[in-house]
Order: C-alpha cells, then sequence, then structure tokens
C-alpha cells in the first residue's frame, strides 16, 4: 500500500514534495536484534572515541524545538499563561496550541490534517497517543489551561505533557529523532517483547522480570544514556583540563 492509499484511507491530505520516496524507514519483519542494533546505535555515547549521538542530534533538534515553544508565545502574547482568560476562550487557546504543534508534527509526513472538525480531532487524539502523552486530549487542554508558567524550562513541572508533546513533535522533525520514535513503537511490539527483555537486559546488566513492560525497559535505557551522557562531560573536562604526566629524567 502507498503512501497515498494510507493518506486516503486516514482522511489526510498528502502534499507533494521532493523527499517524499523513502521518509518512513521499513521495519516490518526485521528481527529483534536488529532492531536494537540500529536503536542503540543512535544512542552511541564513547567519550575516548569523542563520539555522543545523543548531542549532535541534540543541536539539530533544538532548532526545531524553538518553532515549537514559539507556537506557544506566540499564543500567550505577553502572557505566561492563560489565567487572565475565561474559561471559554482559554480553552480554545490550549487547543490552537495542541492543533499547531500536530499540525508540525503531521507536516514531518508530508500530511495536512483534515479539514473537518471530527476527523481533525481524530488525528490530535492518534498523535497525542503516538507521543505518548498521559490522560486523554481533554486532560491535556486542562494541564495547559491551570499552568501557572507555559515556558517552556518551566514545563517539566508546570505542564509535562505538553512537553513530552513539544519534545516528541521537535525529535521527529529530525531524520534520526523519527527513526527513534518508529523503533519504539516497533520493539515494544509483542513479538519483540523477550527478545528486547534479554537484550536490554544484557545492555543494562540486569534481569527483567516477566511482568516487565517494554515502555518500562525502554525508560530504563533512556535513563542509563542520560547518565553516560553525564558521564561524557565529566570524562570530556578530564581530558581536557587534566595536566600531562612529567617524564622521568
Amino acid at each position: 500500500m502507498s503512501l497515498e492509499d494510507i493518506a486516503d484511507m486516514a482522511g489526510n491530505k498528502k502534499k507533494e514534495g521532493p523527499d517524499d520516496k523513502g521518509l518512513i524507514p521499513e521495519y516490518e519483519g526485521k528481527s529483534t536484534e536488529d532492531l536494537w542494533e540500529e536503536y542503540t546505535g543512535y544512542h552511541k555515547i564513547d567519550p575516548d572515541e569523542r563520539i555522543n549521538k545523543i548531542r549532535d542530534r541534540e543541536k539539530r533538534v533544538s532548532k526545531h524545538r524553538k518553532q515549537l515553544t514559539k507556537i506557544v508565545e506566540d499564543t500567550l502574547g505577553e502572557k505566561d499563561n492563560l489565567e487572565d482568560f475565561e474559561e471559554k476562550k482559554a480553552k480554545q487557546k490550549a487547543a490552537d496550541i495542541v492543533t499547531k504543534i500536530a499540525h508540525k508534527h503531521y507536516d514531518s509526513d508530508n500530511m495536512e490534517l483534515p479539514e473537518e472538525k471530527s476527523k481533525k480531532e481524530e488525528k490530535i487524539r492518534e498523535f497525542l497517543q503516538k507521543a505518548g502523552v498521559q490522560g486523554s486530549y481533554e486532560d491535556l487542554l486542562q494541564q495547559i489551561m491551570n499552568s501557572m508558567d507555559l515556558k517552556y524550562e518551566n514545563l517539566e513541572s508546570s505542564a509535562p505533557e505538553l512537553k513530552r508533546l513539544i519534545d516528541f513533535t521537535a525529535d521527529y522533525k529530525d531524520k534520526e529523532g523519527n527513526k527513534i520514535a518508529l523503533l519504539d513503537t516497533y520493539l515494544v511490539k509483542h513479538e519483540h517483547r523477550e527478545g528486547l527483555k534479554k537484550l536490554a537486559g544484557k545492555e543494562l546488566k540486569k534481569e527483567y522480570k516477566a511482568s516487565a513492560s517494554p515502555q518500562q525497559i525502554l525508560n530504563d535505557y533512556r535513563n542509563n544514556v542520560r547518565l553516560k551522557n553525564q558521564k561524557y562531560d565529566i570524562k570530556g573536562r578530564e581530558t581536557t583540563y587534566s595536566k600531562p604526566e612529567k617524564k622521568a629524567a
């Protein structure tokens, strides 16, 4: 089935463009080992070889994130939150933020949101689920409305699900980030669960129980990558600032 057919079935319009072909990598039918090898390759950190895929990707992703945070800033104007607006207006502004971010996400796949309201909302809900947002669309709107500070640097505590949405979309717009997002969805499929436990367990030196969910395992892996990233900085400073040993006379 072509991308055009998928777009028609989903009720989306597909844009024409030179980058359409090969936009979505094919992971169907690949072994868990192959998926895991590619996934971990995108997270490689080695201070001795001065390799940090996370840092390199972040430099690219930050440009996309800036565009998404500008959506929030432009919607709020000079304000930091929606508390000065009456409830109906605040809800509309919250919905505008989510819808515009959804537009940016689907634009990454050369898709447009449907014009019809119910179909558009359905695609937005699918987007939220894909991004791993906890709770419903209405819950997200309420969180945005209740937040006292919608500046990006404070979203972790004030509106964490909005931050999750922004971060997911920014990552998805990057070529590697897009592939990581797709690999995330494949690695949690039923047929890969047992293999994921073994491969991640070996990587993390941890034995997972049968009850461990693939989402939990991937979260453990990401946390481990964050720790490696921190150690990379420490190792870098040691390499840069440590004095060379004096040679024996």
